[in-house]
């Protein structure tokens, strides 16, 4: 049984790993036994409790705002709210939420694919179950000409029981992991909300104070046109951090699963030299060989998930399935050196193109994410200071012209040293085998010493990795964006021009109404309320 040797990959540049190939499982003459823990009657599946829905989502009626008094607190309180508010987008609860949102819908319905799936599986493994029965039959056994002929199907038919219980096995464990990791996003979707009230409610008490303080207008010019240089910004800035965060997420859950591969070949090498007088340290290091590689699986493809939309140059669909097919056969392949070679060429084939893989997601990370948000993250903040020091100047003039005070100007710049909180996807790890689940009567652990570190396979050149995706791939319709702004310019303009040839008018009006940040807090409840409809 293996995979091995080199097949391209369609794409303009060099593949630095091999591919593995389609995976088959070979008949032998050697006699099969499943563990005992395998061995006993097929359950028959019962669901799960049906999964508490996500609470569609609705901003929360905010708290009634106090009437704006122009004196010397007033400033620092507009200052106060300002560094929260900041605080809140820097964590990117917004696009965070909707990002999280989207991980429940796609959990949701692998686990509705996976359930079915497990349901077949449990069919095939009750037909397997069957056919080895059948096979125990004295009229049945008559029926074959001799001995030979008979231990050569019965062999067969303990292969593929073996395998069904092995691939039920591994497919409740998937769904298991499904379920936590869909747990753990509802947890998230949860405090998320939260954080997205809390912004409302600043946001409107901000508005509520520039209102009073500016009479429904704006205090000038200059703000009027660095808000709506700051609003273009912030949409570009949302959709990079997004794409940041899920990018870091996927890098660390592919680190994982190439640990986890490296381990998993380094054990599946050393059952090769265990003894066949030690049968459950054999059994100990497939066992452990299994759940690495599933829980490799798993977190391939929980990074792909993630990056939705992204074609993975390396670890592709048809790659994993193969690899999951040879794990299905793990105890057959076990048993004879030749199965076991081929099972070992599978495993470290796709060892290798996870590591090309993780290579290929920290240069897309490093050579085009991180200089973009390095980038457009230091002209927004430029632009928001600027905005900043405008009003606090404006509110300023205000209090000194209602009040007569001469409030001393401070610098009320923000905190620049606040980390921004990442939302981390779960990393499925491998189950951990007990004495309890030790074939036969004798219920201990056996003496199986740990693997060595394993060694780190060579990271391909750069040159050699697939080319990075589109910035439209990474941060979405860059041409939209683009037309947003130039809209947003040409409004700025021909505001300019009339403020030019009216400049006996009012500021209020040649401005229009105030803009608000809330609006894009209602864009975003619109939008997830359409996502919900389409569940």
């Amino acid at each position: 049984m293996g995979c091995s040797s080199s097949v391209p990959v369609a794409h303009h540049h060099s593949d630095p790993q091999p591919k593995p190939k389609e995976h088959h499982h070979h008949k032998d003459k050697h006699q099969h036994s499943p563990p005992q823990q395998q061995q006993q009657q097929h359950q028959q599946y019962q669901p799960p409790p049906p999964q508490a829905a996500v609470t569609p989502f609705q901003l929360a009626p905010q708290r009634p705002l106090a009437k704006v008094e122009v004196n010397g607190q007033l400033i620092e309180r507009y200052a106060a709210i300002e560094r929260q508010i900041n605080a809140l987008e820097r964590q990117n609860v917004v696009k965070n939420h909707e990002q999280v949102f989207r991980d429940i819908q796609q959990l949701e319905a692998k686990m509705r694919e996976t359930r079915e799936r497990y349901a077949r599986c449990q069919a095939e493994t009750r037909k397997e179950q069957q056919d080895v029965a059948k096979l125990q039959d004295p009229s049945v056994r008559n029926f074959f000409g001799d001995q030979a002929a008979f231990e050569q199907q019965y062999s067969k038919e303990q292969e593929e029981y073996l395998a069904a219980l092995n691939r039920e096995e591994m497919v409740k464990k998937e769904l298991d992991s499904l379920d936590l990791q869909r747990q753990q996003r509802m947890r998230e979707t949860t405090s998320l909300r939260s954080s997205i009230e809390e912004l409302n409610q600043l946001c409107s008490e901000q508005d509520h104070i520039l209102k009073a303080v500016f009479e429904g207008s704006y205090g000038s010019e200059l703000e009027y046109t660095l808000e709506i240089k700051c609003d273009d910004l912030a949409d570009r800035v949302e959709r990079i951090r997004a794409a940041k965060d899920k990018w870091a997420n996927a890098y660390s859950m592919l680190e994982t699963a190439n640990s986890q591969f490296a381990y998993a070949v380094q054990r599946w090498s050393e059952l090769r030299n265990m003894p066949g007088s030690n049968p459950n340290g054999r059994y100990q290091m497939a066992v452990e060989t299994r759940n690495y590689l599933c829980a490799a699986l798993q977190n391939v493809e929980g990074a792909q998930r993630i990056l939705n939309g992204i074609k993975f140059p390396y670890c592709a669909p048809d790659e994993m399935q193969t690899l999951r097919k040879a794990v299905e056969y793990i105890f057959c392949d076990m048993n004879t050196p030749p199965r076991h070679a081929h099972a070992f060429d599978c495993y470290s084939a796709l060892y290798k193109r996870c590591h090309a893989l993780v290579q290929w997601v920290k240069y897309v990370i490093d050579g085009t994410i991180k200089k973009d948000h390095d980038k457009v993250e230091a002209e927004f903040k430029a632009i928001q200071r600027q905005l900043r020091e405008e009003r606090m100047k404006l509110i300023h003039d205000k209090i000194h012209q209602v009040t007569g005070e001469q409030v001393d100007m401070k610098d009320y710049g923000e905190d620049d040293h606040q980390e921004e909180i990442k939302h981390e996807h779960s990393i499925v790890q491998p189950d951990v085998i007990s004495a309890a689940d030790m074939p036969g009567d004798k219920k201990e652990m056996p003496d199986v010493p740990p693997p060595p570190q394993p060694v780190a396979a060579p990271p391909p050149p750069q040159e050699q990795l697939a080319p990075p995706p589109s910035m439209e791939d990474l941060i979405g319709d860059v041409k939209e964006i683009q037309k947003r702004h130039e809209k947003d310019m040409e409004e700025l303009r021909k505001t300019q021009e009339n403020s030019r040839a009216r400049a006996d008018a009012s500021l209020e009006a040649q401005l229009r109404e105030r803009r608000s940040r809330q609006a894009r807090l209602r864009v975003h409840e619109e939008q997830m309320q359409q996502m919900e409809s389409v569940q």
